[in-house]
């Protein structure tokens, strides 16, 4: 277990509860969020009756040299009650997938490594015990007495933890979610743009179809997404005879420009739907894998396109 940290109700008598972190982790993958454990040690000192409610949660910050995300609340994996002796439960954050792909967005711009601030936070619900009175009281001494220890009830104490990972140890920590983890590709749109906002939900609502079982109606939001960036970032001048212009050119001999513009033509040709004189397309066979290859290609292409867009109009 790493440090010992101190949380005191009552900072005059001592009494609280003393928690560590394991040094290690668990990341496991779920169905679109993850389960991100951390093993607790609490011992109450005796300071406190054993069965006495308590409840420990906080929240989770990624810090780097240059940003402080938040990412969420952990809580503990079970209702907790204390012993007379020092007892282990189990820090929980849920991390969605989304939170994953910023937390690799944030590695590659640092060295790689990770460190997650955590808050600690502990309250005892019933309110700290009473010292009974060493000679008997009368009733109205009671009764008031009792008043008094509901209106102090629920104390809080609070500390703070930094957990830190090097490159390789979050790797490693990673290594199970390969099964379980989404393509989460990250498309900045202006965000003052309202047609710019139309591609973003476009490929929302055809990560969602997908969820629902209709891919080939996801892959003509896909569709509809291409359509959108030449309105929103200009046209790629991507007619047949442009494409066709193109293909001409020697692979080698083509530039960055006009190999999106070849993407570009490929993805909307592929997604579009069976038209008039294009009978190979009522041939297709859209399930899950296949229209996920095309969002995932349209919302790259739009990072792209925006990135460009807005290295362009930056003075």
């Amino acid at each position: 277990m790493g440090v010992l940290l101190p949380l005191l109700f009552d900072s005059q008598r001592k009494t609280g509860v003393w928690v560590s972190l394991d040094d290690r982790a668990w990341l496991v993958g779920g169905a679109g969020v993850h389960r991100f454990t951390v093993t607790m040690q609490v011992d109450s000192r005796n300071t406190l009756p054993p069965g006495t409610p308590i409840s420990l949660s906080g929240a989770v910050w990624l810090v780097t040299p240059t940003s402080r995300d938040y990412l969420g609340r952990w809580e503990t994996d079970k209702p907790l009650a204390l012993y007379p002796e020092p007892f282990s439960t189990k820090l929980v954050l849920g991390l969605h997938d989304e939170q994953l792909a910023l937390i690799e967005q944030r590695r590659a711009k640092a060295d790689g490594s990770v460190r997650l601030e955590l808050d600690i936070d502990a309250a005892v619900p019933g309110g700290l015990p009473k010292d009974e009175p060493a000679s008997p009281q009368p009733w109205w001494s009671l009764r008031q007495r009792s008043h008094t220890a509901s209106s102090s009830a629920w104390p809080v104490a609070h500390n703070r933890h930094t957990l830190s990972f090097t490159p390789s140890e979050w790797t490693q920590l990673s290594v199970g979610l390969s099964t379980h983890t989404a393509l989460v590709v990250v498309v900045p749109v202006p965000t003052l743009d309202p047609t710019a906002q139309v591609v973003s939900t476009l490929l929302r609502d055809a990560i969602k179809l997908v969820g629902e079982g209709q891919p080939a109606k996801a892959v003509i939001d896909a569709r509809r997404a291409v359509e959108m960036l030449d309105t929103v970032f200009g046209d790629l001048n991507t007619s047949n005879n442009a494409m066709k212009a193109i293909t001409d050119i020697a692979p080698n001999a083509r530039t960055q420009d006009e190999r999106f513009a070849l993407l570009r033509h490929a993805l909307f040709s592929l997604s579009s739907p069976p038209a008039h004189g294009d009978p190979k397309a009522e041939q297709f066979v859209w399930d899950r894998e296949a229209a996920l290859a095309v969002i995932s290609a349209v919302a790259s292409l739009a990072a792209v396109r925006s990135h460009a867009s807005s290295a362009t109009t930056q003075p």
